[in-house]
């Protein structure tokens, strides 16, 4: 058997390791902590919309009746680095180098 990856085997400090209806709201924020601390925020972010989907399913099967993944903006994490849109007049610069049959894409 090959090496567990430590960011996906569970272990019994990890949520993934009980049953939805024994994870409490502290494991859930530990938990989040940890995730956030080895992948980042954008990973942590699109994990913990995985996961909070999976106990919203719990919640709506009566399986729980706290959700325990309530860590404020989690899911939403702030953007790393600004986006700046091209301008009308650059993108006519970009479409006008394109070739004929793709510029209409652009």
């Amino acid at each position: 058997m090959g090496a567990s990856n430590p960011r996906t085997t569970p272990t019994g400090d990890q949520i993934g390791a009980l049953p939805v209806s024994d994870v409490t709201r502290a494991q859930g924020e530990a938990w989040h902590g940890r995730v956030l601390l080895t992948t980042g925020k954008t990973m942590a972010g699109r994990v913990n919309s995985f996961m909070s989907s999976v106990f919203n399913e719990a919640s709506r099967a009566g399986l729980i009746t706290i959700h325990p993944l309530q860590v404020k903006g989690a899911g939403n994490p702030a953007r790393q680095s600004a986006v700046t849109s091209a301008t009308p007049a650059e993108v006519a610069t970009i479409a006008a180098k394109m070739p004929e049959r793709v510029r209409a894409a652009v």
